[in-house]
């Protein structure tokens, strides 16, 4: 009885540590926080990377359509950072990225604000009447965490 108990308890270890472990795909969540008062809205993206197999990946996420100038862009790493240098683009529908390179190399443990670059050297607001596609490369964190903030001129009152 015995002998049968321990080889169940053996055939029962070798199997879990054969078995596949389950891969978590890194999440997106996407909100919006509108200010009437001054025709401004923040489209937060909320972040988290995979683990397992799907370690430190984020899927690429089409974000709501809008119309309106974008003008600043607020990223914040989160509890579990992310790796140094991760980098964020958000190409439009002809795959241009609007945030102009300046969402790459982010930092890691500080919050960081940056401007759209709309040619070589001029900071400005780039006009978008379409969707975005969030995407994130770079990190091998597993479970990191952060948040973009895109911050909106609205046109549609």
């Amino acid at each position: 009885m015995k002998r049968g108990l321990v080889f169940a308890l053996m055939l029962f270890a070798l199997l879990a540590f054969c078995l596949p472990v389950q891969a978590a795909v890194g999440t997106v969540t996407v909100s919006w926080t509108h200010y009437p008062q001054h025709e401004v809205s923040v489209l937060t993206v909320s972040w988290v990377a995979g683990t397992g197999a799907e370690v430190g990946t984020v899927p690429a996420t089409t974000l709501p359509e809008f119309q309106g100038w974008v003008f600043q862009f607020i990223t914040d790493p989160g509890a579990t950072a992310p790796t140094t240098l991760y980098d964020i683009t958000l190409p439009d529908v002809d795959a241009l990225d609007v945030s102009g390179g300046t969402l790459m190399n982010r930092s890691a443990t500080v919050t960081e604000r940056a401007m759209p670059l709309i040619a070589t050297s001029t900071y400005g607001a780039w006009w978008i009447n379409s969707v975005l596609t969030f995407t994130l490369a770079n990190n091998s964190v597993s479970a990191a965490t952060g948040t973009l903030r895109i911050y909106i001129k609205r046109r549609d009152w």
